[in-house]
Protein backbone atom coordinates (compact mmCIF):
# COMPACT_ATOMS: atom_id res chain seq x y z
CA UNK A 1 0.00 0.00 0.00
CA UNK A 2 1.76 3.55 -0.79
CA UNK A 3 0.39 6.12 1.34
CA UNK A 4 1.95 9.74 1.52
CA UNK A 5 3.72 11.51 4.06
CA UNK A 6 0.94 13.39 5.54
CA UNK A 7 -1.39 9.97 6.20
CA UNK A 8 1.92 7.88 7.25
CA UNK A 9 1.84 9.28 10.78
CA UNK A 10 -1.86 8.16 11.24
CA UNK A 11 -1.29 5.16 9.80
CA UNK A 12 1.79 4.08 12.20
CA UNK A 13 0.14 5.27 15.31
CA UNK A 14 -2.82 3.22 14.32
CA UNK A 15 -0.50 0.52 14.39
CA UNK A 16 -0.04 -2.18 17.12
CA UNK A 17 1.31 -5.35 17.97
CA UNK A 18 -0.22 -8.53 17.92
CA UNK A 19 0.34 -12.26 19.67
CA UNK A 20 3.97 -13.38 20.35
CA UNK A 21 5.75 -11.60 17.45
CA UNK A 22 5.53 -8.39 16.52
CA UNK A 23 3.11 -8.14 13.80
CA UNK A 24 2.43 -5.05 13.45
CA UNK A 25 -1.50 -4.09 11.51
CA UNK A 26 -2.40 -1.16 9.81
CA UNK A 27 -5.65 -0.02 11.42
CA UNK A 28 -7.82 -1.29 8.36
CA UNK A 29 -6.48 -4.51 8.25
CA UNK A 30 -7.02 -4.89 12.63
CA UNK A 31 -7.91 -8.43 13.28
CA UNK A 32 -11.38 -8.07 15.07
CA UNK A 33 -11.46 -10.16 17.90
CA UNK A 34 -15.28 -11.89 18.23
CA UNK A 35 -15.68 -13.01 21.60
CA UNK A 36 -18.20 -15.64 21.49
CA UNK A 37 -16.07 -16.99 18.44
CA UNK A 38 -12.17 -16.62 19.17
CA UNK A 39 -12.37 -18.99 22.47
CA UNK A 40 -10.28 -21.51 22.80
CA UNK A 41 -12.68 -23.44 24.41
CA UNK A 42 -16.58 -22.24 23.27
CA UNK A 43 -18.19 -23.75 26.51
CA UNK A 44 -16.57 -22.26 28.76
CA UNK A 45 -19.31 -20.11 29.87
CA UNK A 46 -21.84 -23.03 30.06
CA UNK A 47 -22.73 -24.95 32.82
CA UNK A 48 -22.95 -28.86 33.46
CA UNK A 49 -26.66 -29.04 33.46
CA UNK A 50 -28.83 -33.21 34.65
CA UNK A 51 -31.65 -33.91 36.40
CA UNK A 52 -31.74 -33.10 39.81
CA UNK A 53 -31.28 -36.77 40.84
CA UNK A 54 -28.59 -38.22 42.89
CA UNK A 55 -25.56 -36.44 42.34
CA UNK A 56 -25.28 -35.76 38.53
CA UNK A 57 -21.56 -34.66 38.93
CA UNK A 58 -20.65 -38.33 40.82
CA UNK A 59 -23.26 -40.81 40.35
CA UNK A 60 -26.43 -40.58 38.46
CA UNK A 61 -29.08 -42.90 37.17
CA UNK A 62 -28.44 -44.11 33.80
CA UNK A 63 -31.33 -43.62 31.32
CA UNK A 64 -32.28 -41.06 28.83
CA UNK A 65 -33.19 -37.79 29.68
CA UNK A 66 -34.81 -35.04 27.59
CA UNK A 67 -33.48 -31.05 27.82
CA UNK A 68 -35.09 -27.83 26.35
CA UNK A 69 -34.99 -24.05 26.52
CA UNK A 70 -36.66 -22.12 24.37
CA UNK A 71 -35.63 -18.09 23.32
CA UNK A 72 -36.82 -15.35 21.64
CA UNK A 73 -34.32 -13.67 18.20
CA UNK A 74 -36.01 -10.00 17.52
CA UNK A 75 -37.54 -10.06 14.01
CA UNK A 76 -35.79 -7.75 11.86
CA UNK A 77 -32.07 -8.30 12.96
CA UNK A 78 -30.14 -10.54 10.44
CA UNK A 79 -28.08 -13.15 11.53
CA UNK A 80 -24.30 -13.66 10.02
CA UNK A 81 -23.74 -17.00 11.91
CA UNK A 82 -24.62 -18.83 14.53
CA UNK A 83 -22.37 -22.03 15.64
CA UNK A 84 -23.65 -25.01 18.23
CA UNK A 85 -20.66 -26.51 20.58
CA UNK A 86 -22.01 -29.38 22.22
CA UNK A 87 -21.53 -32.57 24.55
CA UNK A 88 -23.02 -34.71 26.61
CA UNK A 89 -22.01 -37.64 29.01
CA UNK A 90 -22.25 -40.19 27.27
CA UNK A 91 -24.84 -39.58 23.92
CA UNK A 92 -26.71 -36.98 22.91
CA UNK A 93 -28.75 -35.77 19.74
CA UNK A 94 -29.65 -32.22 19.36
CA UNK A 95 -32.35 -30.46 17.67
CA UNK A 96 -32.93 -26.60 16.84
CA UNK A 97 -36.66 -25.42 16.00
CA UNK A 98 -37.59 -29.63 14.88
CA UNK A 99 -34.57 -30.53 13.16
CA UNK A 100 -31.34 -32.42 13.80
CA UNK A 101 -28.20 -30.58 14.26
CA UNK A 102 -25.95 -32.18 15.81
CA UNK A 103 -25.15 -35.95 17.91
CA UNK A 104 -22.41 -37.17 19.52
CA UNK A 105 -20.96 -39.98 22.06
CA UNK A 106 -17.54 -38.55 23.10
CA UNK A 107 -18.15 -36.38 26.29
CA UNK A 108 -14.41 -35.30 26.16
CA UNK A 109 -15.50 -34.00 22.49
CA UNK A 110 -17.19 -30.47 21.88
CA UNK A 111 -19.52 -30.94 18.83
CA UNK A 112 -19.82 -28.02 16.83
CA UNK A 113 -22.50 -27.03 14.24
CA UNK A 114 -23.42 -24.25 12.22
CA UNK A 115 -26.59 -23.66 12.80
CA UNK A 116 -27.70 -20.21 11.14
CA UNK A 117 -30.12 -21.80 8.72
CA UNK A 118 -32.22 -23.21 11.44
CA UNK A 119 -32.55 -19.78 13.37
CA UNK A 120 -35.88 -17.83 12.92
CA UNK A 121 -37.35 -14.64 14.29
CA UNK A 122 -39.36 -14.69 17.06
CA UNK A 123 -39.35 -18.03 19.18
CA UNK A 124 -36.96 -20.95 18.69
CA UNK A 125 -37.00 -24.27 20.70
CA UNK A 126 -33.41 -26.41 21.40
CA UNK A 127 -34.28 -29.77 22.17
CA UNK A 128 -31.81 -32.24 23.48
CA UNK A 129 -31.96 -36.18 24.30
CA UNK A 130 -28.81 -37.38 26.38
CA UNK A 131 -28.33 -40.43 27.41
CA UNK A 132 -26.33 -41.96 30.99
CA UNK A 133 -25.16 -45.34 29.18
CA UNK A 134 -24.31 -47.17 31.95
CA UNK A 135 -26.05 -50.15 34.10
CA UNK A 136 -25.08 -48.61 36.88
CA UNK A 137 -24.76 -45.05 38.38
CA UNK A 138 -22.05 -43.06 36.94
CA UNK A 139 -21.45 -39.30 36.29
CA UNK A 140 -23.88 -37.31 33.45
CA UNK A 141 -23.95 -34.21 32.37
CA UNK A 142 -25.11 -31.67 28.98
CA UNK A 143 -23.44 -28.63 28.30
CA UNK A 144 -24.40 -26.51 25.34
CA UNK A 145 -23.50 -22.61 23.83
CA UNK A 146 -24.64 -21.09 21.36
CA UNK A 147 -23.56 -18.26 19.87
CA UNK A 148 -25.00 -15.56 17.30
CA UNK A 149 -23.05 -13.29 15.29
CA UNK A 150 -25.54 -10.44 13.41
CA UNK A 151 -25.16 -8.50 10.64
CA UNK A 152 -24.15 -5.40 12.85
CA UNK A 153 -21.21 -7.48 14.34
CA UNK A 154 -23.28 -7.55 17.89
CA UNK A 155 -23.23 -10.94 19.28
CA UNK A 156 -25.41 -12.80 21.81
CA UNK A 157 -24.96 -16.60 23.66
CA UNK A 158 -27.26 -18.39 24.69
CA UNK A 159 -25.44 -20.90 27.45
CA UNK A 160 -27.07 -24.44 29.28
CA UNK A 161 -27.71 -22.81 32.84
CA UNK A 162 -30.56 -23.44 35.49
CA UNK A 163 -33.03 -21.73 32.87
CA UNK A 164 -32.74 -25.25 31.37
CA UNK A 165 -36.17 -27.44 31.70
CA UNK A 166 -35.06 -31.30 32.04
CA UNK A 167 -37.29 -34.07 32.27
CA UNK A 168 -37.48 -38.26 32.33
CA UNK A 169 -39.63 -38.39 29.34
CA UNK A 170 -40.55 -36.62 26.46
CA UNK A 171 -44.17 -34.48 26.46
CA UNK A 172 -45.67 -33.98 23.32
CA UNK A 173 -44.62 -30.65 22.84
CA UNK A 174 -40.73 -31.36 23.53
CA UNK A 175 -40.08 -31.25 19.95
CA UNK A 176 -42.21 -30.02 17.96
Amino acid sequence: VHRTGEDLEGWRAGLRAVGRGRILWPPELRPEPEPAYDRPNPLQRAKWIWRQEGRPGVTAPPGTRYFRRAFELEAGRRIESARLAITADNTFECWLNGQSVSRGQRFQTAYRADVAAQLKPGTNLITVTAVNTTDSPNPAGLVAALAIKYTTGQTEELCTDASWQVSLSATEDWNP
